[in-house]
């Protein structure tokens, strides 16, 4: 067995459950931080571990394990959870790890970002999510900057694919469609995104754990999408015709949320130029596939 670690936090979310797996696959060794360890017990081979995702816990994973490299994918969005709990995954756990880190000369840190923390002083839906994740890239930024340490922050953009949570935009659109509900009522529907299968993540964050990919000493920020924007509507109507539902959809039946994010499109970066990124009417087909076979 490998005697080198990555080390991951959010390895039973949406993304980290497909990176965790990807790791397997790959017999590389990983610990993965979680408030509940025992659930996961049953997952466990001989390279994945499962530890307790606290403060004190982790500054002893430093001292057991030998740590190459941190994949922080946790993140909190506060929609029901307290404050304190979105400020503990988005900022204070990052914060300690990336510190511990730097102590122990791990070689790259990997920070899952978001689009939406450029607009986290004007979109107030998620404010709280967008927030702290801002907060932990400044503070990154600033203990990155004392030290000859490579720091990754990766901000992904409307990230989408199977398993996912059923509340998420494209799921619960699928959802609704393959149930055939009688209609799907959406806003104007002008928004324009970029949307990026989880895949494409996966070899990206694959890439980087393996050291494939030359990265300087310092903070490195990079756009992670296709550099390619869809509307909402565009999207609502693929998903519509590759279900063949029946559900009618109706343009303009909800208000726009305050400060609405009307463009959000990754630039054009020397990272994401790497990667062919799936086309998405391939990535939808994949997405509604996996739950045409779920219980709905």
């Amino acid at each position: 067995m490998n005697s080198k670690y990555i080390l991951i936090t959010g390895g039973t979310g949406f993304l980290g459950k497909h990176f965790v797996e990807a790791l397997k696959k790959s017999f590389h060794s990983a610990l993965v931080l979680t408030r509940f360890p025992e659930k996961y017990i049953a997952e466990e081979n001989d390279n994945i571990t499962y530890k307790q995702a606290t403060l004190e816990s982790i500054r002893s994973v430093f001292e057991d394990y030998d740590i190459y490299a941190v994949v922080h994918l946790a993140t909190n969005y506060g929609k029901s959870d307290s404050v304190n709990d979105t400020i503990f995954c988005n900022l204070m756990l990052p914060l300690e790890l990336l510190k511990l880190s730097i102590k122990n000369k791990v070689n790259l840190f990997i920070n899952a970002d978001s689009f939406f923390t450029d607009y986290y002083t004007t979109y107030e839906y998620l404010s709280d999510y967008s927030t702290s994740k801002y907060q932990f890239k400044y503070w990154a930024k600033k203990l990155v900057e004392r030290a000859d340490f490579k720091f990754i922050n990766l901000k992904i953009f409307h990230l989408y694919g199977p398993g996912d949570s059923p509340d998420k935009f494209i799921p619960r659109t699928i959802i609704s469609m393959l149930n055939n509900e009688l209609e799907i009522r959406l806003s104007k529907g002008d928004q324009i995104r970029d949307f990026v299968f989880v895949d494409d993540v996966i070899k990206i964050l694959y890439e980087l754990v393996n050291l494939r990919i030359e990265v300087k000493h310092g903070f490195n920020d990079y756009d992670i999408g296709s550099c390619f924007g869809v509307t909402i509507e565009e999207i609502v109507n693929k998903i519509r015709y590759l279900t063949n539902t029946s559900s009618k959809v109706r343009i303009g039946c909800l208000p726009e949320r305050k400060g609405e994010i009307m463009y959000a499109v990754a630039e054009t970066n020397p990272l994401n130029q790497i990667f062919k990124f799936t086309p998405i009417d391939a990535g939808l087909i994949k997405t509604i596939n996996y739950y045409k076979i779920l219980p709905l």
